[in-house]
């Protein structure tokens, strides 16, 4: 893990060890992340070895670590909660990947947030407001403190001056992501008096 100066400079080493999702406290004396033990999937589910990950703290000024997580299989993507000691965590406790609730004083005992079961919970993240965000089944959801997720009605729009389909037939833009994209086709012309949609 490396810190790089907002305002540009020198790039420092803050960790020696492998530290992914990190996560600064608010005060930033505390370092929270999953710890990365050797290779396996990221989409792997039901994962148990001796490569799984577990959510740990660092404290920046004492250097010291602590495990926070001890679950046979995957516990990751931990981020702090509206105060420094709680956190919340992906685990798959329930079978598969939910939201937990835990704390720094007391990270034995932790609380599931969401209860989903078909699909894994992945790229958890919380807004300062304690908003948590989290993707399920292909979709974005979010999760206000003492709520239900809710999920997030997205429209992506595209556009480009390419002519796709000659760029398709030359092998430069892929067919089926053509094909996703391309529900409502708004044709534009460029005039001497503004731009028109034909």
């Amino acid at each position: 893990l490396y810190s790089v100066p907002v305002t540009g400079g020198r790039i420092s080493q803050v960790l020696t060890s492998p530290a992914l999702d990190a996560t600064v406290s608010s005060n930033g004396d505390k370092i929270i992340f999953h710890d990365y033990k050797g290779y396996e999937s990221d989409w792997r589910k039901h994962h148990t070895s001796a490569v799984t990950r577990d959510v740990w703290l660092y404290d920046v000024s004492s250097k010291k670590y602590t495990e926070l997580s001890t679950y046979k299989g995957e516990d990751r993507n931990p981020v702090f909660g509206s105060t420094d000691n709680e956190f919340y965590y992906l685990s798959e406790q329930s079978g598969s990947f939910n939201i937990y609730k835990s704390s720094v004083s007391a990270p034995t005992r932790s609380t599931a947030v969401t209860h989903l079961t078909k699909h894994p919970v992945r790229f958890l993240t919380r807004a300062k407001n304690g908003t948590l965000a989290f993707s399920y089944d292909g979709d974005l959801y979010t999760l206000k403190p003492g709520g239900e997720p809710v999920k997030v009605n997205v429209r992506i729009l595209s556009a480009t001056n390419r002519d796709l389909e000659k760029a398709i037939a030359s092998g430069t833009f892929r067919e089926d992501l053509y094909h996703r994209l391309k529900v409502v086709t708004i044709v534009m012309e460029a005039t001497p008096f503004g731009v028109f949609a034909l």
